[in-house]
């Protein structure tokens, strides 16, 4: 159980170090040592007046400086950093130079010999990020064993006058654990990660994501209840952590944001709170009104950060359950196995597999029901004793009171049923779709919003088609497909961000 859900404005982001380049090449000059910060969201944060540390010098960013959610700020040694030194092929411009910004560091930073990192051998200077108020915002060291020890830094100027040692904070740092090494950055695995690599892509002011590398945990959003309905109880949600000693992420820490004026950002005009929850294995957020929303959750770490989107109805809002498979797995001594997943698969509240000797009779075999509402992709698996049942479907009951079938399998083709899916999801401007088995067919579609009314339509050929999203404002909508034969329509949801 959450132990706070508070809703109050501040806190609108969670800004990281996420690279930086310690020892530059011989080709590069030092001054093209780099820092790169991001704001993982879920909203702006303006970090003027911040100070970032390695002990020995301060580095202030002027005040009033607004970084937007997924935004990179680049400090370096200079301006433009060429091409090779920052980044492998493009120059990238800094958005703060240390060696011009008008007194901004505690003294000045050398432009020869190591610069503001100490080079060579153990390579293991503290970085840290100081809020306004000399808070740790984040800390990193490539070995805690060797740290350089730290002076005694006062820092002047338009943010006022502050004085500390990093040396006599209490600072819990993250450790690196990479080795030292010339013309390497040291950058999160991937984007807000606790794992890091040494990384000879440089890319400051860029993702450092790349398809081989993914996330050390993952969370799972999951509906408990997805409407608004009931006005002490409100709607709510489940987040579950996926990955090795899951229960070790927490206590877990969240950013939550409400999205009050409906128009699908999130900006200083919504809500924010910002919580922690302590037990696993998964944070619980109620009381929520209807609305879009986005969190940003991370590990007692202080990493592992991860943005989830997603929305409570009003009562009176009804969404299709959708069949996205269903398929017959095997036969064995215990009978025959079949799975099926579905979308918006919170809103299933009982499914029935039924089988018939010949299509036109059937009678029940199995039953789900979900001890919790399922998570988006998860599988339902139902067994049907070995008997003269050769044609099997699935009656499926949604909490909205829907009744839906699905199209029959048998088992003398064990022909599997695939239905439309979509993706991205949340989509940016272009959503990918495909209706197995459509071919070339002409095929309507519509997109609707929460309010009922079609706000784009047009044909796709469904095999493997794409919509243009760009004229779309941000928001939750109902993709329907139609064929021109008039065939019952598909249904599925998205978000455009």
């Amino acid at each position: 159980m959450c132990s706070c859900i508070l809703w109050r404005a501040g806190a609108q982001g969670r800004v990281v170090i996420n690279e930086y380049m310690p020892w530059t090449s011989n080709s590069c000059q030092v001054t093209s040592e780099f820092i790169e910060l991001l704001n993982f969201g879920p909203g702006p944060v303006n970090i003027g007046c911040y100070v970032l540390s390695d002990g020995d010098y301060a580095i202030t960013i002027p005040p009033n400086t607004i970084l937007q959610p997924g935004q990179f700020y680049v400090i370096a040694g200079q301006s433009t950093i060429p091409a090779g030194c920052a980044n492998l092929d493009s120059a990238i411009q800094a958005h703060l130079n240390w060696n011009n910004c008008n007194q901004c560091t505690s003294a000045p930073i050398p432009t020869i010999g190591d610069g503001l990192f100490t080079d060579g051998g153990a390579a293991s200077e503290q970085l840290v990020l100081l809020d306004p108020s000399l808070k740790v915002v984040d800390a990193v060291v490539r070995d805690i064993t060797l740290r350089e020890p730290s002076s005694a830094i006062t820092i002047a100027g338009e943010c006022g006058t502050r004085s500390f040692n990093l040396d006599q904070m209490n600072i819990s740092y993250e450790m690196i654990g990479e080795s030292a090494g010339r013309a390497n950055s040291f950058a999160r695995k991937v984007d807000g990660d606790c794992e890091w690599v040494k990384d000879s892509r440089q890319s400051a002011n860029a993702t450092n994501n790349t398809n081989e590398e993914v996330n050390s945990l993952t969370y799972t959003l999951n509906y408990i209840r997805s409407r608004d309905c009931d006005p002490v109880l409100r709607g709510a949600v489940n987040i579950s952590v996926n990955g090795p000693s899951a229960s070790s992420a927490f206590p877990l820490t969240y950013t939550l944001v409400q999205d009050v004026d409906s128009n699908g950002l999130f900006n200083h005009l919504d809500y924010y709170t910002t919580g922690v929850d302590s037990t696993a294995p998964y944070l619980e957020l109620h009381q929520l009104p209807k609305a879009n929303y986005r969190i940003s959750v991370g590990s007692a770490l202080g990493c592992n950060l991860n943005i989830i989107d997603f929305h409570i109805l009003s009562c009176g809002a009804t969404l299709p359950l959708q069949l996205i498979s269903f398929r017959y797995l095997e036969s064995n001594a215990s009978g025959h196995l079949f799975s099926a997943q579905l979308a918006d698969a919170h809103l299933l509240q009982e499914a029935w597999l039924e089988g018939s000797p010949d299509g036109t009779s059937f009678e029940p075999l199995a039953q789900f029901q979900p001890k919790a509402p399922l998570s988006n992709g998860q599988a339902l698996v139902l067994r049907a004793p070995r008997a003269h049942h050769r044609i099997f479907r699935l009656r499926m009951y949604s909490l909205e009171g829907q009744v839906l079938f699905s199209p029959h399998l048998s088992l003398h083709t064990a022909v599997n049923f695939d239905i439309a899916r979509l993706w991205p999801n949340p989509v940016g401007n272009l959503l990918q779709v495909s209706v197995p088995g459509a071919g070339n067919t002409t095929t309507l579609y519509q997109i609707i919003n929460l309010n009922g009314q079609v706000v784009q339509k047009g044909t796709i050929q469904p095999d493997a088609a794409s919509i243009n999203l760009h004229m779309l404002p941000t928001g939750i909508y109902q993709l329907r497909l139609q064929d021109v034969k008039g065939k019952q329509p598909i249904r599925m949801q998205f978000v455009k961000r």
